[in-house]
């Protein structure tokens, strides 16, 4: 049996090559007509950098740093565009930085990498909502949903483009299937609730307003719908419909002062500029 080389037989571990000595590299395989192979090297030392933009641009996000982080995750989406994650995040990075043409272009350049991501599909029918297309939202929130029927987010961005495009019977379906997927989400509860009262579904809209307002009791479009459904709502005194007015707007005053009080304000001197 022959003998096992031991750590000190085989000779001490080569040192790992730096990144400048590697660029070097490539750059003497460029100068001497080698292209294809510097080529080759620069590609891959931008496969091992890549992530390293997709990371730090994900931790400036959390920070807030929206111009440092679009850079760097523009970077990763440009470097490897099958990237799901990158593309999403610069989306996402570039809608919250107000720039929504922007991400809605980032996104419809991914869809050849991407064709058949429901994630992809959903964050861009989204995109389109909030920029006002809904016509054009539709088409993508239809595929999520083929592709992904059990996010209860793409059904209810879903039912917001069929509202919005007066197919309400449709809509309150959307937000059915997205309260019955996900029953502690107040926004889709209080969407059911609006689409019923739209097509006259008093019973069921009540019982969606009041489940709304029992998951997001500071909801001002919760309360509204909950107080619409009051007014209407045979087993109530006309006294109760306005106790439960009253005790709403006390409500609202109490959270106007503390938001006021919790205001720096100016000394004896005045304002200061």
């Amino acid at each position: 049996m022959p003998p096992v080389e031991t750590a000190a037989e085989q000779g001490p571990e080569p040192e790992p090559v730096g990144l400048a000595e590697l660029l070097r590299q490539a750059e003497e395989l460029a100068t001497g007509d080698h292209i294809e192979q510097a080529e080759t090297l620069l590609r891959d030392l931008l496969a091992q950098i890549s992530p390293v933009h997709f990371a730090l641009g994900r931790l400036l996000l959390g920070k807030g740093e929206l111009g440092a982080a679009i850079a760097l995750l523009g970077v990763a989406a440009l470097l490897h565009p099958e990237s799901l994650d990158a593309v999403l995040a610069l989306a996402g990075a570039l809608a919250r930085a107000g720039r929504s043409i922007e991400a809605i272009r980032v996104l419809e350049t991914a869809r050849g990498h991407h064709a058949g991501s429901a994630a992809l599909l959903r964050v861009l029918g989204t995109s389109l909502l909030a920029a006002g297309r809904p016509q054009h939202a539709l088409a993508y929130l239809e595929q999520a949903a083929t592709l992904g029927p059990g996010h209860a987010g793409t059904h209810l961005r879903l039912g917001v483009a069929l509202a919005r495009l007066g197919r309400c019977c449709a809509a309150r379906e959307c937000f059915r299937k997205a309260v019955a997927l996900s029953p502690g989400d107040a926004e889709a509860w209080n969407n059911l609730a609006a689409a019923c009262h739209d097509q006259g579904l008093h019973e069921e809209g009540r019982r969606a307003s009041e489940q709304a307002l029992a998951l997001a009791p500071d909801s001002m479009a919760a309360r509204s719908n909950f107080l619409f459904y009051s007014n209407t709502d045979p087993l109530l005194t006309p006294g109760e419909i306005f106790e439960r007015h009253r005790s709403w707007g006390r409500h609202v005053i109490s959270v106007t002062r503390s938001a006021s009080d919790s205001c720096p304000r100016a000394g004896p001197g005045g304002a200061r500029v």
